[in-house]
């Protein structure tokens, strides 16, 4: 690409202002940090959804590029699919809000579906954007700091909120730092534009409060119940979930967001809630009833098929979800990709999968029920730690005869389909 003459003038300034002052390296994530959208996976097809542009962001890297703080921006698409959907593209928006003459290919760099974090530490930014909150997990141990795009839209008047369960059944609490210290459960409001981004992003703005509040990373959410609170003159949609993790009381993180709003939290039994009631939140007081009425019960696969939708999602985001246009790009003879999630292998299709073996093709259920019998629940925790024995022996014997690739139909010559996730979600 040949350097043109205003190019020249504008990296000239940049290294003027640079030699008067310490320049600062300033990195941006670009899908749902620059151009917001999701993909409306509701139908067979899935439907691109743009937006709109984050032009608070757009500010901001216009102000920093004046500055002359050194700014690159980091993208987990993949390079090699950009040429499918021109108009699509990142250096195609780039030219829209121009932009395209600063970002040159040595200002952009692309992850393809992998971690960032690699390329931040390379580049040794300062101060990185991003909506991926794995990527802001992956920088506790680095030198820089991740900022959340989100910040700059409103809150709005969904609530999402999640009883998380840990591998002993025991359920995470926060006390809170506001008036009363009441306790509550981890979420908090969602943004009116990930509330909007159907049919996950309720659930996506939930595992992005659940993170900001305790650095947790929920790997599935089930819908547990809804209702609507006034507070203050304000009318509050709250949103519960349900959640499980596999380790024991992990090591909840408070010190994550700017605004401390919890000051403590708690690994509890669901029986020993009852003393704290009088100092609980409405929430949590909701769901202690609904909880000691049912038994909790979570699919072993739950996780697996919440991870597999993220990942279809985000990675069909990355190939067609921008820009304001209807086309799908690629020119002329070009085919349109297939959009819909791609199936499993059927039943026989695995070479060496047993004939007739009708416990391989049963569900099984985590039954998780709140006893007061020692005796009992331990009986019951050695008869779900069996079975769950078998099917990990089983999953591991198919593992690869027969099992599930969802992408085969869209990923290119170079790999597999993509795995990291510009946006929503974090990943979820």
């Amino acid at each position: 690409m040949t350097t043109t003459k205003k190019q020249v003038i504008i990296y000239y300034n940049i290294f003027i202002k640079g030699c008067q002052q310490k320049m600062k390296i300033i990195t941006f994530d670009f899908d749902n940090t620059i151009a917001m959208s999701y993909m409306d996976t509701r139908g067979d097809t899935p439907i691109p959804v743009f937006q709109e542009y984050n032009y608070k962001i757009i500010d901001r890297i216009k102000q920093n590029i004046e500055e002359g703080n050194d700014v690159y921006l980091v993208t987990s698409r993949k390079e090699s699919m950009e040429r499918y959907f021109p108009e699509q593209s990142i250096p195609y928006h780039l030219k829209q809000l121009g932009l395209d003459n600063y970002f040159l290919p040595n200002r952009l760099f692309y992850t393809n579906g992998h971690s960032k974090y690699p390329i931040l530490l390379k580049l040794k930014t300062e101060l990185h954007y991003d909506d991926d909150i794995e990527e802001h997990r992956d920088a506790w141990d680095a030198d820089y700091v991740v900022k959340q795009p989100l910040d700059d839209f409103e809150d709005g008047s969904k609530v999402g909120k999640t009883v998380i369960f840990d591998a002993e059944d025991n359920i995470l609490i926060l006390q809170r730092s506001d008036e009363g210290h009441y306790w509550d459960l981890p979420g908090g409001h969602i943004k009116d534009i990930e509330a909007s981004r159907v049919p996950d992003g309720l659930k996506d703005g939930t595992e992005r409060e659940i993170y900001e509040e305790t650095g947790l990373l929920m790997s599935f959410m089930k819908d547990f119940f809804v209702y609507d609170f006034k507070h203050k003159g304000k009318m509050h949609n709250i949103n519960m979930f349900l959640s499980k993790i596999d380790n024991v009381q992990p090591q909840i993180r408070l010190d994550i967001q700017d605004h401390i709003e919890n000051i403590d939290y708690k690994w509890v039994k669901l029986e020993d809630l009852e003393p704290l009631l009088s100092k609980c939140t409405m929430n949590l007081r909701k769901a202690h009833a609904e909880l000691t009425t049912m038994d909790v019960i979570f699919e072993q696969d739950e996780p697996f098929q919440r991870a597999m939708k993220k990942k279809h999602r985000n990675m069909k985001r990355r190939l067609v979800g921008y820009g304001k246009n209807k086309h799908f790009g690629g020119g002329k003879g070009h085919s349109r990709p297939k959009m819909d999630r791609s199936k499993s292998a059927p039943p026989g299709f695995g070479v060496l999968e047993e004939e007739n073996d009708e416990k391989s093709k049963k569900k099984v259920k985590i039954k998780v029920k709140f006893v007061k019998n020692i005796e009992e629940k331990r009986k019951k925790r050695k008869k779900r730690a069996k079975k769950r024995r078998k099917t990990r022996k089983k999953q591991a014997k198919f593992a690869y005869y027969g099992g599930y690739f969802p992408y085969y139909d869209m990923h290119d010559s170079g790999g597999s389909g993509d795995s990291g996730g510009d946006g929503g979600g974090g990943g979820e």
